[in-house]
């Protein structure tokens, strides 16, 4: 999907997180449409334990998407190679397989995204979520650079404003547990 939306082979994409690579190829309006807290999942069983301190889990096996970004502490975890034993993956659906069946110790994956697969999978009995949030991240809807995109972009913007503004935002949102997705609380750019 990232190939596809940098390259012009679809328009837009939902959702992406903002890095400084990714602002460069993409157009990315000003408003975050959500925040998503990203943790380490394990079996219930594990001795995984994440309190805060990526070098503790460098031992450990982590399922990840591939081109994924879980922000800046985790990402820089891996380009100085403190965390090396990670398992990439084109679905969290393979890592939480692969972690069911004991081929992984953990998976970082946002909590909502997380909870809605180990549902999926019946699985509530033997996933849990270990340790505090790795970090917390806006998501974005993007717009290729390949056509000009920025009116559309801005009309975005203009329209996310008054679905808050009106109450439809929180009225979507309320469709879902509330300690699972955080709606963006500013309209103003975030990275």
């Amino acid at each position: 999907a990232l190939n596809d939306v940098q390259y012009g082979q679809v328009d837009g994409l939902f959702t992406l997180k903002k890095t400084a690579t990714r602002e460069q190829l993409l157009t990315y309006p000003l408003s975050m449409l959500l925040r998503q807290d990203y943790h380490f999942f394990t079996l219930k069983n594990s001795e995984f334990s994440f309190d805060g301190n990526l070098q503790a889990v460098a031992p450990y096996s982590i399922g990840l998407l591939n081109k994924a970004s879980y922000g800046r502490l985790f990402d820089d975890a891996v380009k100085s190679h403190t965390l090396t034993r990670l398992d990439y993956a084109n679905s969290h659906m393979q890592s939480f397989k692969k972690l069911l069946g004991h081929r992984l110790d953990a998976v970082i994956c946002s909590k909502q995204v997380g909870l809605a697969l180990i549902h999926q999978l019946h699985a509530e009995d033997q996933i849990k979520i270990s340790g505090p949030k790795v970090s917390q991240e806006g998501s974005y809807i993007v717009f290729t650079r390949q056509r000009d995109f920025t009116p559309l972009a801005h009309r975005f913007d203009q329209t996310l404003i008054s679905v808050i503004q009106d109450g439809t935002y929180a009225r979507i949102m309320r469709q879902y547990p509330a300690d699972q997705i955080s709606a963006p609380t500013t309209l103003s750019p975030a990275h």
